[in-house]
């Protein structure tokens, strides 16, 4: 061990209705992201009419801003030492802050000459409260739950609730406020997200009295490089996370100048992934079980590559929906391997370490796969451009309808195929899956 480190062995005995509150905090985190993610810039531009350069510079102070805080915030979170434990505090004092800042995001109370600031202000604001709350919830999962079984049953439990969340964070929006305002949109959401996470508080549990040794910030950001299973594990995921961000942001280009379907059919491809996948995490959390995370990630990741290039082929509604609907029953199961994976990382890293870093380790691989998000925009944009995409324009030349197929079925097999590669050299289970 590179440490010496002294913590309480108990085990923490989690009642089905524990887990499943536990679990619940990933449906506020899907209403959270989903909303901002889709609306929060129309809103700005298009309702306030603030300058979309004012916008795109505070996105990028954002990004950078965001990428320190989950690392940093995971280093202090391992540190900390109460008599509540090292999570649920941090957990506890964010909730309320959290909702009101997600309100106030929505109901802007500056003139429109300190809009661009006001939103810089509560967009750095909201990723410092949902880092400080989000990472710490995820961080009690390995400790919570250190069998696969469990881990695997759980993990299945937040995936639901989380696309669950991300359902009514796209879907319910339009609907408020083109009836009742934004200003209610936020009071709404708001509330449930506080709600949301007060009934997660409600089941996490901590070990107590765990000590940790003191180390520098950098020399516990190396060490986490130094866990063999980790480097695999972030490319692997890396490139998961990026098929979760690009597929959704090509269908719109798909069905608009491919298929030429109306915008509501296009909302039932898009549903159809998400349904899917929610009763299917209960397939995979058993296949997980009998199989183990690496071999259930083959399977998942194997599979999905043969059925993208499908895409490539259809030309009608039906024919996407069937497609889309086998990519939702597969990506359930990438989906819930990802936590299941990354708490054997942990776990491998306390086993060799003797340091419990749950909270570093989530904060890394949040901050690396923040990239994907980088790297959807530059293909999807680098692509259109090159293929000859002209904006808005129904007739597309068949270059650009060539490019946009590529999209939705090339691109997501070779960024599959390099998560295949990576996870093959992930080495935990490797001697049981042989």
């Amino acid at each position: 061990m590179l440490f010496s480190v002294r913590f309480l062995r108990k085990e923490i005995n989690m009642t089905t209705l524990k887990k499943v509150a536990y679990s619940f905090g990933n449906f506020p985190i899907g209403i959270m992201l989903e909303a901002f993610g889709t609306y929060v810039m129309f809103f700005y531009i298009d309702v306030l009419k603030v300058d979309p350069s004012f916008i795109s510079l505070a996105f990028v102070i954002h990004g950078i801003i965001f990428a320190i805080f989950n690392p940093l915030i995971g280093y202090v979170s391992d540190k900390t030492e109460t008599r509540w434990g090292r999570r649920r505090p941090y957990i506890a004092f964010g909730i309320v802050p959290l909702a009101l800042v997600f309100y106030v995001i929505w109901s802007p109370f500056v003139s429109k000459e300190f809009l661009p600031a006001y939103f810089l202000t509560v967009i750095i604001l909201f990723d410092f409260l949902y880092v400080l709350v989000g990472l710490n919830l995820a961080a009690l999962f390995p400790e919570m739950f250190p069998s696969l079984e469990e881990r695997a049953q759980v993990s299945a439990y937040r995936q639901m609730f989380g696309i669950l969340g991300s359902i009514i964070g796209v879907v319910l929006p339009p609907i408020i406020y083109s009836r009742y305002g934004w200003n209610v949109l936020g009071i709404i959401f708001g509330t449930l997200i506080a709600i949301g996470f007060f009934i997660a508080f409600y089941g996490c549990e901590e070990k107590k009295n765990i000590k940790i040794p003191s180390i520098p910030v950098l020399t516990a950001f190396k060490y986490v490089f130094l866990n063999k299973a980790f480097l695999p594990f972030v490319v692997g995921g890396f490139f998961a996370k990026f098929l979760l961000t690009s597929v959704p942001a090509a269908i719109p280009f798909f069905t608009k100048y491919v298929l030429r379907i109306p915008e509501k059919e296009v909302s039932l491809l898009l549903g159809s992934i998400f349904v899917t996948a929610i009763p299917m995490m209960l397939v995979w959390s058993k296949i997980t079980k009998k199989f183990g995370s690496r071999k259930a990630m083959f399977l998942s990741i194997g599979f999905l590559i043969l059925v993208f290039p499908a895409y490539f082929f259809v030309n009608t509604f039906v024919e996407t929906l069937i497609v889309s609907v086998i990519f939702g029953a597969l990506l359930a199961g990438v989906v819930m391997l990802l936590d299941v994976m990354l708490a054997e990382v942990i776990d491998e890293d306390t086993k060799n370490t003797g340091m419990k870093r749950e909270g570093m380790y989530t904060g890394v691989f949040g901050f690396i796969i923040r990239f994907g998000y980088s790297l959807q925009g530059i293909v999807i944009g680098g692509i259109l451009k090159l293929s000859g995409y002209i904006p808005n324009v129904l007739e597309q030349p068949s270059s650009a309808i060539l490019g946009i197929r590529f999209l939705i079925s090339g691109v997501p097999v070779i960024a599959l195929l390099i998560a295949f590669i990576s996870f093959w050299f992930y080495p935990i289970g490797r001697k049981e899956n042989a």
